[in-house]
């Protein structure tokens, strides 16, 4: 692959699939890696150091040799404890959040009834929920990647002060 770019670029888009591949392809070598991708192995050497130091990557076990000898392959992995995303889900009748890895497993979830806080700040008591899980699991903010809230069955009438919940199709089905 051929990319055109300043070296500072170059250099992120090479860290950028070395780790696609690591996430891919674990356990991997950062021989396996150069002769797959393309990047001398040096270069693959580097960016793989750095990602270690970023807590993207982790060294573990030793590999077999090839058959033509030479020193035996660490194994690189993928961290998925490495960043965390937030999903909620805020529908009229409750709010669900989770916490993932980026593996895709869920490490927390919580639920509560969306009316209990419909007049009194859903999306502070939301707020406080994520904070309270983030605090259980012991995952500081800096390490969220994303948060994603999705919102169905609510609306707000701009004539009306308070939330409603909109009819199965989405859609206010008031004339």
């Amino acid at each position: 692959m051929n990319f055109n770019g300043t070296p500072m670029q170059m250099k992120s888009i090479n860290k950028k699939r070395v780790l696609q591949w690591i996430q891919e392809n674990s356990p991997t070598s950062r021989a396996e890696i150069a002769a797959k991708i393309s990047i001398s192995k040096p270069t693959v050497s580097l960016l793989v150091d750095e990602l270690i130091g970023e807590k993207w990557v982790y060294e573990k076990g030793i590999g077999e040799s090839s058959s033509q000898g030479g020193r035996r392959p660490i194994h690189l992995y993928f961290n998925e404890k490495a960043a965390y995303v937030i999903g909620t889900d805020i529908g009229g009748t409750k709010v669900k959040t989770v916490i993932s890895d980026l593996g895709g497993n869920i490490v927390h979830s919580s639920s509560f009834s969306t009316c209990q806080f419909l007049e009194s700040g859903l999306l502070k008591q939301i707020a406080k929920e994520v904070q309270s899980m983030l605090e259980e699991c012991q995952i500081p903010w800096i390490r969220c990647l994303e948060w994603e809230q999705g919102f169905r069955g609510l609306h707000k009438h701009p004539a009306e002060s308070s939330w409603k919940h909109q009819a199965s199709t989405g859609f206010d089905t008031r004339s």
